[in-house]
């Protein structure tokens, strides 16, 4: 199996990668890229566990803020309150 067909194994699969850091000059500018070593397939998570966390937060409500919370001088409020 090629590097390239790792995606292939699916999300839930649990890689241990190698990486190597690699300082080159161009153009007389320090650059660094990464160069792959080793590529290790451990194995296949649960899938429960392999849910992506960004799809697994609950996405947050608008909340809006009240105008009326002016104090006796016209300022506002140092702390706003939420609406509920």
């Amino acid at each position: 199996m090629s590097f390239h067909d790792l995606h292939l194994l699916g999300s839930s699969t649990v890689l241990q990668l190698i990486v190597s850091p690699r300082a080159y000059v161009y153009k007389g500018e320090l650059g660094w890229d990464f160069r792959l070593i080793c590529v290790k397939v451990l194995g296949k998570k649960d899938l429960a566990v392999a849910l992506s966390p960004s799809k697994s937060v609950q996405k947050r409500r608008q909340v809006f803020l009240e105008d009326d919370d002016d104090d006796e001088i016209g300022h506002r409020n140092s702390r706003p309150r939420l609406s509920n």
